[in-house]
Parts: structure tokens; sequence; C-alpha cells
């Protein structure tokens, strides 16, 4: 069974994809990201599953520093309206792929050169709901590849429970490792 540690470590351009529990998806997304930041690194959160001024709450309430972290949301438009940006989130539709796509290679080429980055998508299965899974596919094909071109260090995150056996083979295809945790 792997921890966080095991991807506090993962080397520059290294992907992984991270399958869990749907009850443990918030503990250990929140304690990874906590993690990251401890170490003075950014992450770039992309989340298809909630909302980034929760995640912003839950963070501070944990004393990180969100300073730290460009929140991508992928959620909040499709419940009501969003602004286009906010601070240190950008919203978009979670039927916008490509342009999730291109707002992270923006977002990567803007990291320090002395700075480690680290993109968390969150998750997944999440995004299924919102577009088919050939285009899911071909997305995650496409920004796996790109994600070690930006040499980020790269969480994608499934739950169990709901991934599609196609998915959850072309994430174990995509990417170096797999990785499984499972809290008590």
């Amino acid at each position: 069974m792997a921890s966080i540690e095991d991807i506090e470590d993962l080397k520059s351009g290294e992907v992984v994809f991270l399958k869990l529990q749907s009850n443990d998806l918030r503990q250990v997304s929140m304690d990874l990201t906590e993690k990251i930041l401890e170490n003075g690194d950014l992450v770039i959160y992309v989340s298809f599953t909630k909302q980034a001024s929760k995640l912003k709450d839950i963070l501070k309430d944990r004393d990180a520093n969100v300073q730290q972290v460009l929140f991508f949301d992928c959620l909040t438009k499709s419940i009501g309206t969003a602004p286009d940006r906010a601070e240190n989130t950008v919203f978009f539709r979670p039927s916008g792929l490509t342009n999730i796509q291109m707002k992270l290679e923006d977002a990567i080429e803007s990291i320090p050169e002395d700075r480690k980055g680290y993109i968390i998508l969150d998750s997944v299965d999440a995004a299924t709901t919102y577009n088919q899974e050939k285009t899911l596919r071909k997305f995650i094909k496409s920004i796996t590849a790109k994600m070690r071109d930006w040499r980020a260090q790269s969480v994608l995150i499934g739950l169990e429970e709901s991934m599609e056996a196609g998915m959850e083979g072309e994430l174990e295809k995509s990417t170096e490792k797999t990785l499984e945790i499972k809290l008590d």
C-alpha cells in the first residue's frame, strides 16, 4: 500500500495514477496538497469534484498557504454562474478540456525554474460525468504526455468504485506507476 510520501518523492516529469476509495478522496487529496505546500512547492489543483472556495477553506483550516495553489475549478460553472477568475482560481466548464489543457500549460510555464510544481487532477472519473469517455481518454493521453514535457510532478486521482475499466486501463497505460492509498 502506498503513502503520501511516495507521491511527495516523485521525480521531475513523473505522472502517477492514484487510486482511492471515494470516502478517502477528500482527506488524501488535502493531506497530499498540504504536504507539498509544507515543502515550499507549488500546486496546480484541477478539481472536478469540489468548488475551489471549499478547497481553499479546508486548506486554510489546516493553516496551509493557499497562495501557493492555483485552483482550476471545473465545477462551479456547471452548477451556476462563476466569474472567469478569482484570487488564484480559474473557472472552467467541466467539458472544456482543451481550455483546461491550454491554461495548464500557461500555468506550468509560469513556475520559476528553481521551484517544484505539482499538478493534481481530482478526479478523472468525475470528469466522465461531463465528457464522453472517448474524449476524456484522448485528453488523458495528451495531457500525460504534456505533463512529462512540462517536467511537472503529476497525480491523476481515480476512484476505485466508479472508474470504468477502459478509463482505468488508459490511466495505468499513460502513467509511470499506479499507487493505491486506503485509510483505516
